[in-house]
């Protein structure tokens, strides 16, 4: 299942992260973004319920739901027979490598989170890491870039996993992030302060990468 699943990233990958906050219509932005060509959508909304949470994946169709990655509640996404899990620092720190290791044999998609000055080491078991921010924020007012106009990812530390870059990702940026060695690059604010243009903005950035 875990083979069939995985994200190619022989080529670099635009994923979208879900706002923290509830939209309107968020369901049927979501479905529209995955038939525009989505990979993977990263769902994280920390203040939602088990109930409020159900009620969204209900709205998304069922042949997409193999493609959403959950930030919490992972119990949920077990029972409903959903394999991709995301780990963020906090949590990847407190599961432990025996449970890790159970859920990568048996078949579930990993992902986590790592901050500036972070070790890549140790996460062989993810399939892919967030690293960031690497520009100025678009959702997160003071939430600064880390990354200067010359760096790049050293091909060593990304030998244990992929990596993909976020904040202020924009289609004018992806070239660049392309330039620094990144995997690809996730997207909260340009899909989301604008719901209205979600659509045509995601397009956008997959112009920019082609």
């Amino acid at each position: 299942m875990k083979s069939i699943c995985k994200l190619d990233f022989t080529r670099m990958q635009v994923l979208v992260i879900s706002s923290p906050q509830v939209i309107s219509g968020e369901a049927r932005l979501i479905n529209l973004l995955f038939e525009a060509g989505l990979p993977c959508f990263h769902l994280r909304k920390p203040g939602l319920g088990h109930q409020d949470l159900r009620s969204l994946i209900d709205g998304i169709d069922a042949v997409f739901h193999s493609r959403i990655a959950w930030h919490q509640h992972h119990e949920i996404a077990i029972d409903l027979g959903m394999n991709r899990l995301h780990f963020p620092v906090a949590q990847r720190n407190l599961s432990g490598g025996t449970y890790l290791s159970g859920l990568a044999s048996n078949g579930y998609i990993l992902s986590t989170s790592v901050h500036e000055n972070e070790s890549f080491t140790g996460l062989e078991l993810f399939d892919y890491t967030f690293f960031g921010p690497v520009y100025n924020s678009l959702s997160k007012n003071g939430y600064q870039g880390i990354c200067t106009e010359d760096f790049e990812l050293d091909s060593q530390l990304k030998k244990c996993t992929c990596v993909i870059g976020l904040g202020g990702v924009t289609p004018q940026k992806i070239p660049l992030m392309r330039e620094m060695n990144f995997d690809g690059a996730a997207v909260l604010g340009l899909i989301w302060n604008e719901p209205e243009r979600a659509i045509e903005n995601y397009k956008n950035l997959l112009t920019a990468l082609h």
